[in-house]
């Protein structure tokens, strides 16, 4: 629907030949045999930005998560975008990936760790979930440098991975809406089980130095949503409802932020199905390009410094 309207104001603006517009789905200009590669490259990326989000408050000096951050995803990009071969050396080529990548994250999880250990008092820091929309929590600009501000306040944010979404629509059988491959019409969805296989090796390399770090969990995630909200609509509300209750309920986290672009409807959905959860300290925020109102964030760190700890240090 965003994808048509665009277009359409393209059009109507006279630069549709100098303005092309994508979506959230898979890349079909480098072929199906790349897909594989860009699934690696994502499940990376998502845990060395969930170790930066987290560590940064862990900080002795400015700057120091940041350094380590920008190192590894710089050789996690030289990693995915080498030269694959053709035929069978495609097959050699995704297992070499695979192991670099590995090796890249054992010594990432090993440098954030060392942070962790240098810190002081980190025992009484918060911990929140930040779930939400796919594209505003993981893009620091569409967010206003949401995890940033929380990290100033000395808040760990465990962002939900972009990996969930699409597992989800994997496993509710919408692979449309991101033009997932389906692996046959009978056949087991070879994809999903790929992307399963693939983020259960790297989270429990990582999860080996950060207990912390939940690996997408969509079986709980689902059991949660379905409580309050049915099986439709699919798409971003039920993952956002059924994350925030099953990391909650599982106590990984204390509190919990929820950032969408302003209006969006499954956001609209899911406050209306959280907002009555009490219990849970829990911060929406919609973003438009208008600068986040800091008083709000000041607030709800307030709120989550006059409950205990409840999460894993």
């Amino acid at each position: 629907m965003f994808t048509t309207k665009d277009r359409i104001s393209l059009e109507r603006l006279g630069r549709e030949v100098n303005v092309s517009v994508r979506d959230f789905q898979a890349e079909r200009d480098f072929g199906w045999s790349f897909t594989p590669r860009i699934a690696l490259g994502l499940v990376a990326w998502d845990i060395l930005y969930q170790l930066a989000s987290y560590h940064r408050p862990h900080e002795s000096s400015p700057g120091e998560v940041d350094e380590v951050y920008r190192q590894a995803c710089t050789e996690l990009e030289s990693l995915i975008e080498r030269p694959a071969g053709d035929g069978p050396a495609k097959v050699v080529s995704m297992a070499r990936a695979v192991r670099d990548v590995t090796a890249l994250l054992d010594r990432a999880a090993e440098a954030f760790a060392e942070i962790e250990r240098n810190a002081h008092d980190s025992g009484e820091l918060r911990t929140i979930l930040l779930s939400g929309d796919i594209y505003v929590r993981v893009d620091e600009f569409a967010s206003d440098q949401l995890v940033r501000r929380l990290n100033e306040r000395g808040i760990r944010v465990i962002v939900e991975p972009t990996q969930v979404l699409l597992e989800y629509l994997a496993h509710v059988g919408a692979r449309e809406l991101v033009r997932l491959p389906k692996g046959g019409p009978r056949g087991p969805n070879l994809f999903a089980n790929g992307m399963t296989r693939l983020r259960g090796l790297l989270y429990s390399r990582v999860r080996r130095h950060h207990e912390w770090l939940p690996a997408p969990d969509i079986a709980g995630l689902l059991t949660e949503s379905r409580q309050v909200l049915d099986r439709y609509p699919q798409g971003e509300a039920p993952v956002t409802v059924g994350s925030v209750l099953h990391h909650w309920n599982n106590g990984l986290c204390d509190g919990v932020v929820v950032v969408s672009p302003w209006g969006c409807g499954p956001a609209l959905i899911a406050e209306s199905l959280l907002r009555h959860r009490h219990e849970i300290p829990m911060l929406f925020v919609y973003v438009d390009g208008s600068p986040i109102d800091e008083r709000r964030l000041n607030a709800f760190a307030f709120r989550l410094r006059r409950e205990p700890v409840r999460t894993l240090a």
